[in-house]
């Protein structure tokens, strides 16, 4: 039974929850090689029309396809298998975003519910 006398007792979570739902449609891709030591998850990602690997997003240019789901930060110096949500609610507050400016993010969000990926708040 959980807490005492009506009391509901609320366990911590942890600060970024990404997933805003039930469903998610993750799919294992690779990462190419250059991107840095420490990508973090929820990273929004673009994809390199020429080898098919995924990227970091460069604001701006690059189209916003999906978002790193990996549980723990990724080191990309060399190429790298990892999940990545293509599908399926995520929470805006914990997208990474790396340099991109407000209209550009608004933007990129688009792109992304375009593809799949709905961001809610």
């Amino acid at each position: 039974m959980a807490g005492k006398f009506g009391i509901v007792v609320n366990t911590p979570t942890e600060p970024s929850q990404l997933f805003a739902g039930d469903y998610r449609g993750l799919i294992n891709v690779t990462i190419a090689a250059g991107q840095g030591a420490a990508i973090p998850r929820g990273l929004v990602l673009q994809r390199n029309a020429g080898t098919g690997k995924y990227e970091v997003l460069i604001p701006g240019t690059g189209a916003a396809v999906a978002v790193l789901a990996s549980s723990e930060p990724v080191d990309a110096t060399a190429d790298i298998v990892v999940p990545i949500l293509r599908q399926g609610p995520v929470r805006g507050a914990d997208l990474q975003w790396g340099a991109a400016t407000a209209p550009q993010k608004v933007t990129h969000t688009q792109q992304l519910i375009d593809a799949g990926v709905l961001v809610v708040s």
